[in-house]
């Protein structure tokens, strides 16, 4: 690869994680938002290490921010319900321990906003009528 095109493959994943870093929603919708195609994001994460590293270490510096909201919210007399529930939702082992596994995961991706994949039929089930979606 040349050197342009390593500098802006870095660029890229750089602002992928900022924004990352500044909203802990799931991947594919950060993604979206910086014109990033999934697939691509998913080959970075394959072939850098380090940079698979990053992603999660953003993943926490973003729910540590909230963390710090909620907390700065609750001391101040502010409503921090909605950043609770995502707390609850992307760090259950703290906020919700009393879940099983199951409920954890259904709280995971209602917050991941991904949304149509909560109610998808599971690998090798047929769609229900009502499920199906162009």
């Amino acid at each position: 690869m040349s050197k342009s095109v390593v500098a802006i493959l870095e660029q890229r994943k750089a602002k992928f994680l900022a924004s990352q870093i500044l909203s802990p929603v799931e991947e594919r919708l950060i993604c979206l938002k910086e014109g990033i195609p999934y697939h691509e994001l998913v080959e970075w994460q394959a072939d850098d290490p380090d940079f698979a590293v990053a992603c999660v270490q953003a993943q926490e510096c973003a729910l540590d921010l909230i963390e710090q909201s909620v907390y700065a919210q609750a001391t101040t007399g502010g409503d921090g319900r909605l950043g609770l529930d995502i707390l609850k939702a992307l760090r259950p082992e703290k906020f919700s321990p009393n879940l099983d596994d199951a409920e954890r995961e259904v709280q995971h991706r209602f917050f991941d906003f991904g949304g149509d994949d909560l109610h998808a039929p599971k690998d090798g089930e047929e769609p229900e009528e009502a499920e199906v979606r162009l």
